[in-house]
Formats: structure tokens, C-alpha cells, sequence
């Protein structure tokens, strides 16, 4: 149930969803070695469901001890961040998003700690990133990007750069698209080819410093 992937630097978060099967997972793996800590496929409650019609965890990010992960139900009205204690995966905090900006839900969100944003955008055609103050989860300011991206599904903060993931529909040759949080510059960093997995579908991004 891949989908959304953090890493704190000792250890790989992922997050994922089978509808079919009524299940949104999240577990906690070593990042060395990736031995599974934690896994838990009952990532969204039961009361959250019955509420939000929430089906669907995106990407993730990693800051300070919890993980925030962008929230989807079906109809794409409701979208949420749900913030979880990272030791345990256990929900911290539920924050509603306003959906004028965000009209195809909620695919992926980030965390700027430097800055105290968190970002986050629509899913397809992609003009600007969304940035929440993190402390109070209030909408802060818009990041217009110098070109439209498309078909994002995963962004992480590294060095004053987003790095986003941007999934090419019906191409084995996805995207990795760089944004200065400051100019909106938009800028491709690479681009991944999988050959032998026709159709593939990019997914989460996150950064592991090394060396």
C-alpha cells in the first residue's frame, strides 16, 4: 500500500490505500535495513470516516516528532491533514483545510520547519503551492510557480528547496521537479525511468541526507 514515503533520518515512514479493501495503512520501518517497527492498517479511524468520508492517506512528511499526512475522501471536498505521534503512529491532530484551492483534493503535503509553513497543492495543474502557518494550521500565502507542474503526488523540504514528484500519466518516465520556496522558480531536477513497469505511477518523495 505504498504511497507517501518520510524519513527522520533513523527511520522510513510510508503511507498508502487499498479502497477496494477498506484499508489506509501506515507503518514505520528502519532505515537501515528497512526492518519493520510499527504497521497499523486502520491509519484513519472509524469516527474520521463516518465524519469526512476520509478513504485515502497521500504523501507524508516528517517535523519534530510527528508525522503530517494529507487526508482525501472520495469526493475530494474534505480535504484534511492528520498529524501522528511518529513513535507510535497514534493521531495527534485533525486540522479541516479550506477546499476553494484545493478542488481535486489533497494529494501530498510538506513541512517547511525552517520557515514554520506547512505546503501543500491540488493534484493536477498546478500553478501555485498552498502554504499553512504550522503552528496554527491557518492559511498563510500562496507560492505562484513560474510554470504549471502536473500530476503532483509527493513533496519534501530539503535546504530551502521543494522537491516535488510529479507522476506523467500513462509514461514510464516520471518527474522530479525542484520549487525555490521563496521565487516559485520552477526548475526539473531529473526524470526516472522505469521501463519494465509500463504505466507505472509515481508516488511519495522524501529526502535522505548523506555523505
Amino acid at each position: 500500500m505504498s504511497q507517501g514515503i518520510t524519513t527522520d533520518g533513523e527511520y522510513f515512514y510510508t503511507s498508502g490505500s487499498i479502497a477496494a479493501l477498506d484499508l489506509v495503512g501506515m507503518a514505520k520501518w528502519t532505515a537501515d535495513g528497512f526492518e519493520k517497527v510499527i504497521y497499523t492498517h486502520n491509519a484513519i479511524p472509524q469516527e474520521i470516516k463516518d465524519k469526512y468520508n476520509s478513504d485515502h492517506i497521500g504523501g507524508i512528511s516528517y517535523y519534530n516528532g510527528k508525522i503530517y499526512a494529507a487526508v482525501e475522501n472520495k469526493a475530494e471536498d474534505y480535504p484534511l491533514v492528520i498529524t501522528y505521534d511518529a513513535r507510535t503512529l497514534h493521531i495527534v491532530d485533525i486540522f479541516e483545510l479550506p477546499n476553494d484551492n484545493l478542488p481535486d483534493g489533497i494529494p501530498w503535503c510538506c513541512v517547511d520547519g525552517e520557515n514554520g509553513y506547512l505546503y501543500c497543492s491540488q493534484f493536477n495543474e498546478v500553478n501555485e503551492i498552498l502554504a499553512f502557518d504550522l503552528d496554527a494550521m491557518e492559511f498563510s500565502h500562496v507560492i505562484p510557480l513560474s510554470e504549471q507542474v502536473v500530476r503532483i503526488q509527493g513533496g519534501e523540504v530539503y535546504d530551502g528547496i521543494l522537491y516535488l514528484s510529479s507522476d506523467i500519466a500513462d509514461s514510464n518516465d516520471d518527474k522530479i521537479m525542484t520549487v525555490d520556496v521563496k521565487t516559485g522558480l520552477v526548475k526539473e531536477l531529473c526524470t526516472r525511468s522505469l521501463p519494465s513497469m509500463a504505466g507505472n505511477e509515481a508516488e511519495g518523495i522524501t529526502v535522505f541526507p548523506m555523505e
